[in-house]
């Protein structure tokens, strides 16, 4: 079953805010496209007791996801400037050794890459340090607008604007972009979100547990599995907690260990 962003509350975000009053208009617009009522002075967000309540907050750079609650994580954004992702992005040659690039495969030359799942972006960001022709499919309609955001962002910058002109961001369900795409991909690239063990642990990062809060579980994840290796020319490689089943009933042909993640790769043919 497919995720549906479209009912009244968006799997619990319960309304956009405003950092500032001149940020009001873009606040509304951004309710209006989501399907949203509540618009709202960031100052002016009530605690809501013992559960917690996303916001999607306005501010001048950026956009904000902001849980409110005694139990909430902390805030979460997607900023393509932002001071370690920059750090990354400058040392591009030492990140193709690490398990990421090891996956792709980026040892072999640059790849056309599907970033199918994007989320905040941070392994497509990597892919266009490396060169890659990136295609990201984003389906959740709030990252979408997050994405929007933090794109306009590096228009004019002078390290980011070149490598991304190599992006095509797309707002779409990557299982339709697939079975649609009139043109192959060397790697599909998987980062789905896996369903929650019953004893999760207390460490989870904040970004999944806005995340779960926000999209819920990829049930379909397994049905992209597939229909990648379909596409992709060379490889489909899927990021799991490291020990995680996999994905789907197939055996990947080899996997590569980071410290808390794994790639599993699926070679083509």
């Amino acid at each position: 079953m497919k995720p549906s962003f479209l009912s009244g509350e968006i799997f619990g975000l319960a309304g956009v805010a405003y950092a500032q009053p001149e940020m009001a208009p873009q606040a509304h617009e951004i309710a209006q496209e989501l399907g949203l009522s509540r618009v709202l002075g960031a100052d002016a967000i009530e605690e809501p007791g013992q559960d917690w309540a996303l916001w999607l907050v306005v501010e001048p750079q950026r956009l904000l996801l902001r849980p409110m609650g005694s139990k909430a994580p902390g805030p979460v954004t997607l900023d393509f400037l932002q001071k370690d992702r920059l750090y990354r992005f400058q040392n591009a040659q030492h990140e193709r050794k690490q398990p990421l690039g090891k996956a792709i495969g980026i040892s072999k030359g640059t790849p056309r890459v599907l970033d199918a799942t994007a989320g905040l972006g941070g392994d497509t960001q990597m892919f266009l340090a490396w060169g890659c022709q990136v295609t990201a499919i984003e389906r959740s309609p709030v990252l979408v607008a997050l994405w929007k955001k933090a794109l306009s962002q590096v228009q004019g910058h002078p390290v980011l604007q070149k490598p991304f002109e190599g992006l095509e961001f797309r707002a779409t369900d990557a299982i339709e972009h697939l079975a649609s795409a009139p043109n192959p991909f060397d790697v599909v690239y998987l980062d789905p979100m896996y369903p929650q063990r019953k004893r999760a642990s207390v460490a989870v990062k904040k970004e999944m547990q806005v995340f779960r809060h926000l999209v819920g579980n990829d049930e379909d994840a397994s049905e992209l599995l597939a229909l990648g290796l379909k596409h992709a020319r060379q490889r489909v490689v899927v990021k799991r907690p490291k020990h995680a089943p996999v994905l789907g009933d197939r055996e990947p042909n080899f996997q590569v260990k980071g410290t808390v993640v794994r790639f599993d790769v699926y070679l083509s043919g």
